[in-house]
């Protein structure tokens, strides 16, 4: 660096890892600053997007366990229906 100061004073201060530890930072802040907004935006939009999906799936399970029972009869009940050959649905197999 001294020798920059010796030769090229005017070179001097506009070179260096202070200086390029300055510039980068600048540059860095000002790609924050102009990514922010779009990022907010973007990130506002998934929210709304996934509060309408949630809200469409229905009210929260309150008795998981009674839950899991009645998936549980449904299934096994579409199962025989389908084992004995009085299932009204067609799976395509």
């Amino acid at each position: 660096m001294s020798f920059l100061y010796k030769n090229y004073p005017s070179l001097a201060s506009k070179n260096g890892i202070k200086h390029l530890a300055t510039a980068l930072n600048k540059l860095l802040i000002l790609h924050i600053r102009e990514s922010l907004p779009e990022l907010k935006h973007r990130i506002t939009n998934m929210i709304a997007e996934f509060q309408t999906t949630l809200e469409s799936l229905g009210s929260p399970i309150d008795d998981k366990k009674k839950t899991f029972l009645q998936v549980i009869n449904h299934f096994s009940s579409a199962y025989i229906s389908t084992i004995d050959g009085s299932s009204k649905k067609y799976w395509g197999f």
